[in-house]
């Protein structure tokens, strides 16, 4: 099994990253976000952050180029959810103004993990792509898109791979921020219903090898980015 790179953004949510109002970046990146509405949970490591539905959403506060869709693209976090009734999105940095551009990984109504892309990141195929595989029965399970440019979308779920899409993304810069647990537009991507926890990005495509960590040793991956960017603190 291969080793699991370091994160460009990580945000554990759990109580030693979580100060005050905002939810720590540990990946060594700074893009801690501010927690609005969202409520302290057991995780599937710790804690967790639970969001309404309403208007619970974590916004990153300090966030940087980092985020934008120029190069290879995973977006990875656990997700409990039970939404059988709307979109609801899980992370998103989508501007929906003029042809559209950005990124948002959602749940839909059907109970899938969903990628939608804006024109300005999208080289061909559907700028919406589901899954095909549930997840809103209430349980803890891992997920993971991999968007590689120029190839196909990859969704990932609890370590296996299940399913590829013909969608294929180009780079493109967006002015939104980036959200978690709403899109800016209920149209494409309302409040988040359920809980997150190790929310995890990474400037590259994982293979479903470097994924397989995320799912079956998350105490173990969390440990290991701690102490990496610890020792580049010092």
């Amino acid at each position: 099994m291969a080793a699991t790179p370091s994160p460009t953004g990580y945000w554990s949510l759990n109580t030693s990253d979580v100060a005050a109002t905002l939810a720590l970046d540990r990946s060594g990146n700074h893009m801690d976000a501010t927690i609005y509405n969202a409520g302290a949970v057991t995780g599937k490591i710790g804690q967790a952050l639970n969001f309404n539905g309403v208007d619970s959403h974590l916004l990153l506060s300090n966030e940087v180029a980092l985020m934008q869709l120029t190069g290879d693209l995973t977006i990875a976090t656990w997700i409990r959810t039970t939404n059988a009734v709307r979109d609801e999105a899980v992370v998103s940095k989508y501007d929906t103004t003029g042809a559209e551009s950005g990124y948002m990984l959602k749940v839909t109504s059907s109970g899938t993990m969903a990628l939608r892309l804006g024109l300005g990141n999208l080289a061909s195929g559907p700028r919406e792509t589901s899954d095909t595989t549930r997840i809103n029965d209430g349980q803890w399970h891992h997920v993971a898109v991999v968007i590689t440019l120029g190839q196909d979308v990859r969704f990932y779920v609890d370590g296996s791979l299940t399913s590829a899409s013909p969608t294929v993304a180009a780079t493109g810069i967006t002015a939104s921020p980036t959200v978690f647990g709403y899109s800016g537009h209920a149209a494409y991507g309302e409040y988040f219903t359920g809980s997150l926890d190790e929310v995890t990005i990474f400037r590259q495509a994982l293979a479903a090898a470097e994924i397989q960590p995320l799912y079956s040793n998350p105490q173990d991956y969390d440990l290991t980015v701690k102490r990496t960017a610890t020792a580049r603190a010092l």
